[in-house]
């Protein structure tokens, strides 16, 4: 029997706190909407969820000088829109679920122009756009322990648009020219391994928790958490 559900999101808060390989860091925070559909016929499922998120970053870039290290600090905004669709087919033994899952999903992430201030190495830089395309193919297996449903997940990335991409930057403390230099380019295929659970609290909202982590792209090493809650519309 086929059956369709739908809800929506709250008050999704995300933070990132991002160290850059030549000194300092930014932090990056995130609120966001989603709304989402879901489908279920059998043992076979899919998911649409549709984001927007509004961005904030908070910049210390390091320049070394000699033996001294240069801090440049700038704030800005930002918007990040996404598309995820995603779907499996479940194989269930007892309380014990697995399955494979394959997903796709478009995001567009564009970034404020900004200008740094606190030394002479301080940069102005243009607004910035980047388009994604990312398939996900992999894994998942769940466990029904009455109100708890603890999960595991490892899926595959690859990234299908380019990644080329060029930066407007100028200088801050003489009048001269701007100048573009490419973006960083970071591996096209990685892993993502998932852990967490669900928790049902009424017949309507569901408690979920979980940590990831990111494997196996090319100057990247990532680390992440999650909590949100889930209100179904029957």
């Amino acid at each position: 029997m086929a059956k369709w559900r739908a809800g929506r999101r709250r008050g999704y808060r995300g933070y990132a706190n991002v160290r850059l390989e030549l000194g300092g860091r930014f932090k990056q925070t995130e609120i966001a909407g989603s709304l989402y559909a879901g489908y279920a016929t059998g043992p076979s499922w899919a998911s649409i969820i549709a984001t927007y998120g509004a961005l904030r970053y908070d910049v210390n870039r390091v320049v070394p000088i000699g033996i001294t290290l240069q801090d440049n600090k700038g704030n800005t905004d930002g918007s990040d829109i996404s598309l995820a669709v995603q779907g499996g087919h479940e194989f269930r033994s007892g309380g014990f679920t697995h399955g494979p899952v394959i997903g796709l999903t478009l995001q567009r992430v564009k970034v404020d122009g900004f200008t740094e201030s606190g030394s002479f190495t301080s940069l102005a830089f243009g607004s910035q756009a980047r388009d994604s395309v990312i398939s996900a193919l992999g894994y998942k297996a769940s466990v029904d322990l009455g109100p708890f449903r603890p999960f595991a997940q490892i899926v595959w990335n690859h990234e299908h648009a380019s990644t080329d991409r060029l930066v407007r930057a100028s200088l801050t403390t003489i009048d001269a020219p701007g100048y573009e230099m490419p973006g960083v380019k970071l591996g096209r295929d990685w892993g993502t391994t998932t852990l967490g659970t669900a928790l049902k609290l009424t017949s309507g909202f569901t408690g979920l928790a979980s940590v990831s982590a990111q494997i196996g792209q090319t100057g990247v090493t990532g680390y992440g958490g999650r909590i949100g809650l889930n209100y179904a519309i029957r």
